[in-house]
């Protein structure tokens, strides 16, 4: 059975990295990573705390250089969300989603109509004049989140964007989340080390080791939308699959 995403076409690659590694000092944070992505889909990386996924990100995103490998990227453009969604506390929901728009010199007319036609599908519709201290940790996330999104990148980097939030709100945005995807064509690469959050929410599931980080597997997640129910037992199959290659890590 196909992913509910399968209708997006594949395209040719957008990202490959070859035999990747970093150092910071003595500290080796990566060592000779390899993958590739191809068409738009939802990608997460899996691995325990302080890992090295973050860093592997950075360097995705030229933010850090790699001590050795190489990286080809397909795209043209990429957006970022860190762990804090960090939305400028002087501005209002409205000017800090539009802020990717107002950057690209989009008139203020077009801005304001693209950013509160969205405001409704993301749970923030009547609040696009508030501060950031005046919204929820939830309604923080999803506003930083729509902003990354109408940078219109093609490749959108989420760094654990649910990780500080209870775990009522979190599952909640993750529902949410899911029901977001089919409305937009970007590709989505995700970091968690929360094994039912990447499979609840992927077309595929990478593994990484403990640090110094280092691919251990990868599977793809064959649901349906309808099966991405975290009681079923499908769904349970997938996530023993992923704690299977970390139950192997941490005896081996």
């Amino acid at each position: 059975m196909n992913s509910y995403r399968s209708r997006r076409t594949e395209v040719a690659e957008l990202l490959k990295v070859a035999n990747l590694s970093k150092s910071f000092g003595e500290l080796q944070v990566l060592t000779d990573i390899s993958f590739t992505i191809t068409g738009s889909r939802f990608v997460t990386f899996v691995g325990p705390s302080g890992c090295g996924k973050s860093t592997l990100f950075k360097i995705l995103l030229e933010l850090v250089q790699p001590d050795g490998g190489q990286v080809v990227r397909g795209y043209d453009s990429s957006g970022y969300l860190p762990q804090e969604g960090l939305l400028f506390p002087w501005k209002t929901l409205k000017e800090n989603v539009e802020l990717p728009l107002e950057l690209r010199g989009v008139p203020p007319a077009e801005r304001e109509e693209r950013v509160l036609s969205h405001l409704e599908t993301f749970g923030l519709n009547g609040f696009e004049g508030s501060y950031p201290r005046q919204l929820s940790g939830g309604m923080r996330q999803r506003g930083a989140l729509l902003r990354t999104i109408l940078t219109d990148a093609e490749i959108l980097y989420l760094d654990e964007p649910f990780g500080s939030l209870d775990a009522i709100t979190r599952d909640r945005l993750q529902k949410w989340l899911l029901g977001v995807l089919d409305q937009i064509d970007q590709t989505i690469l995700f970091i968690t080390h929360d094994v039912e959050e990447a499979v609840f929410l992927s077309d595929r599931v990478t593994m990484l080791s403990g640090r110094p980080a280092r691919k251990k597997a990868e599977i793809s997640v064959d649901l349906t939308r309808e099966e991405r129910d975290k009681t079923s037992e499908k769904f349970f199959t997938y996530q023993k699959q992923v704690f299977s290659y970390i139950e192997e890590e941490n005896h081996g």
